[in-house]
Order: structure tokens, then sequence, then C-alpha cells
């Protein structure tokens, strides 16, 4: 078993989580770090995510165009969202994947972290 950390969506940058739980070795790398939020709000429901299901991300700073990921911009705000970059513009774009939702946009200029990359989604029962 491998002990996955569980913090709250608003900890600041450099606290230390105190919630955890075990997932199985089978389910992940022994040599990756990972965290895990309880997912909020159905703004993922087209990639299986949804309100209630526990949503386990590899902690990285590195993620590619069309990856899901964790995310902290702006005024310490997070989100899982589907990411792109904008080459020529030199935006961050965060996707709902809803068909609802407007993108969050976020300039180079502003504060932007990639917390960590997808790995599984646990989803809650109806």
């Amino acid at each position: 078993m491998k002990r996955i950390r569980t913090p709250e969506l608003n900890i600041k940058l450099g606290e230390k989580p105190t919630d955890y739980f075990m997932l199985p070795k089978a389910l992940c790398d022994e040599n990756k770090t990972y965290f895990a939020f309880t997912a909020s709000g159905d703004g993922m429901a087209l990639e299986n995510i949804r309100t209630g299901d526990i949503v386990i991300f590899e902690e990285t700073d590195k993620i590619e165009n069309g990856d899901i990921g964790c995310f902290r911009f702006k005024d310490n705000q997070m989100a899982c969202k589907k990411y792109f970059y904008d080459e020529e513009n030199k935006l961050h774009i965060l996707e709902f994947c809803d068909l609802k939702q407007k993108p969050i946009i976020v300039n180079e200029k502003e504060m932007f972290q990639v917390l960590g990359k997808l790995a599984f989604v646990f989803n809650r029962k109806n």
C-alpha cells in the first residue's frame, strides 16, 4: 500500500497536508509522489470526473497540451482542468470538459503553477 496525501484545496504554498489514504501499490509507481483531491463541480464531466470523485495526481511541474492536471493560478485559485499552452500569445488555457463553461485564461505574467498530472480517478457510486 502507498500513502497518498489528500490536502484541502485551499492550502497555501509551502503548507504540509495532514490527511492521507492508502492506495494499493499495483496502482502506482513507488518512485513517484501522488496527491489527491475530492472533485467539486461537474466542469470535467466529459472526462468522467464529477462531484465527490477522488482525483489522484502525479506530482510534477511539467505537463503537455491536452493533459489533465491540477493547477494553482492568479489569486491562489486551484483547478483540475485540461491544459493547453498558446505559444503565440503566451497564454495558459485551462479548459472545462462540460461544453458549458468558457476556459480559464492565464497570461504568462500572472501567477501560474502546475501541481500535478492526472494519474487516475476513483468515481463515487451514484
